[in-house]
C-alpha cells in the first residue's frame, strides 16, 4: 500500500509519563510514513525538557501560554504543511495505539477520500460508550443518536458488516484528517479553547457536504483526561467549557428555537434549586451565560480559581 505522508499531533499539558506512553505505542506502527509533533501547552512542570530529551527525533514545540485544544493542533498543522504532509492525525496523549490503527486509517482514506477518519476508542477491553450521530439528507440527525459500543460483540469484536460507519461526526481522540479539507474548508475553532471543537468541526464539514467515517478496524485504547488534572478545580473548568461549548453547537446546526428551548430549560432549573436553597454548580450556569452572550474564547484557567 502507498503510505502518504501523515503528520501525527499530540498535545501535553502536564502529563509527560501519559505522553511518553502514547508515543512510545505510535513508534510501534506498522504504518511508516510518519512526522510526530508534540506541543507542549505551557506546562508548569519539566515536560518540554523530559519529551526532548526522551525523543530527540520527534519535532516538540513549547508554547508559552496555554492556546488550548485548538490552538496547539493549529501549531503542528502550520508544521505539517511546511513538510508537505498529506494527513494530519490529531491524537489525544492519553491513549495507545494499536501496531495496525493507523494502517486501517490510511487504508480506508486511500479508498475511500474526502472524508474525516475517526477510530473506536476502547476501555477496559471494550467499546468507549460516546456519542454519535447520524446523517439524514445531508444534515446531522439530531433525533438518531448512535452508541459506539452498540456495533461491537461483548468480546469487543464488531458486528456491522460494514468496515466503516458513515457518520455526521466521529471522536476526537483519534482524527485523521485530509490537508486539502483543511486548505479548502479551515481547521478547528480556537474560539472553543477546550471542548467540543471537533464535533463544531464535523459538523461544519458535513454542512458542506463531507461526511465522517468510523472506521472499525481501527482501534485506540483510550483513558480519560490526558492533558487535564483530576482535582476539583480542573473539573470545575471542564463543566464550564463542556456547558457553554456544546450549547453553542447546538445553537449552530440545530437552531435558535431548540437551543433558546434548551437555555430557558437550564436557567428554570437553576431559579428553582437557588429558590429551594439548593447548591448550583454556577460554572456550568456560567457557560449557560456566555453561551447565550457569545462570550467565547479562554475565560476560566486554573490560575483564574486560585
Amino acid at each position: 500500500m502507498t503510505e502518504p505522508l501523515v503528520c501525527i499531533s499530540v498535545l501535553n499539558w502536564n502529563k509527560p509519563k501519559k505522553t511518553m506512553e502514547c508515543i512510545e505505542s505510535l513508534r510501534a506502527l506498522k504504518y511508516t510514513n510518519y512526522i510526530i509533533v508534540v506541543t507542549d501547552n505551557a506546562s508548569t512542570d519539566n515536560s518540554f525538557e523530559l519529551l526532548q530529551l526522551s525523543f530527540p527525533e520527534i519535532h516538540v514545540i513549547r508554547n508559552q501560554t496555554n492556546t488550548g485544544y485548538a490552538g496547539g493542533h493549529y501549531q503542528a498543522l502550520n508544521y505539517a504543511e511546511t513538510i508537505g504532509a498529506e494527513l494530519f492525525w490529531v491524537l489525544n496523549n492519553d491513549l495507545l495505539v494499536e501496531q495496525n490503527t493507523l494502517f486501517c486509517l490510511a487504508k480506508h482514506y486511500l479508498r475511500h477520500s474526502g472524508h474525516i477518519y475517526g477510530s473506536v476508542p476502547f476501555f477496559n477491553g471494550l467499546p468507549q460508550s460516546i456519542t454519535l450521530w447520524s446523517v439524514n439528507n445531508g444534515r446531522v440527525d439530531f433525533d438518531s443518536k448512535l452508541a459506539v459500543e452498540d456495533f461491537f460483540a461483548t468480546n469487543g469484536q464488531p458486528l456491522a458488516t460494514s468496515e466503516y460507519l458513515e457518520l455526521a461526526n466521529v471522536h476526537g481522540s483519534s482524527m485523521l484528517i485530509p490537508l486539502n479539507i483543511v486548505e479548502q474548508h479551515g481547521f478547528l475553532d480556537k474560539s472553543f479553547f477546550m471542548y467540543a471543537e471537533e464535533i463544531e468541526f464535523c459538523f461544519r464539514l458535513l454542512s458542506k457536504g463531507i461526511t465522517s467515517h468510523l472506521v472499525l478496524s481501527s482501534r485506540v485504547v483510550h483513558e480519560s483526561g490526558g492533558s487535564t488534572n483530576d482535582n476539583a478545580k480542573t473539573k470545575q473548568i471542564m463543566s464550564y467549557y463542556q456547558r457553554r461549548n456544546f450549547l453553542v453547537v447546538l445553537r449552530r446546526y440545530r437552531g435558535w428555537p431548540f437551543y433558546l428551548e434548551l437555555q430557558k430549560t437550564y436557567f428554570k432549573e437553576f431559579i428553582v434549586r437557588i429558590v429551594k436553597g439548593k447548591r448550583v454548580d454556577r460554572y456550568k450556569m456560567l457557560g449557560c451565560l456566555h453561551a447565550l452572550i457569545g462570550l467565547m474564547g479562554k475565560r476560566l484557567s486554573n490560575e483564574s480559581l486560585s
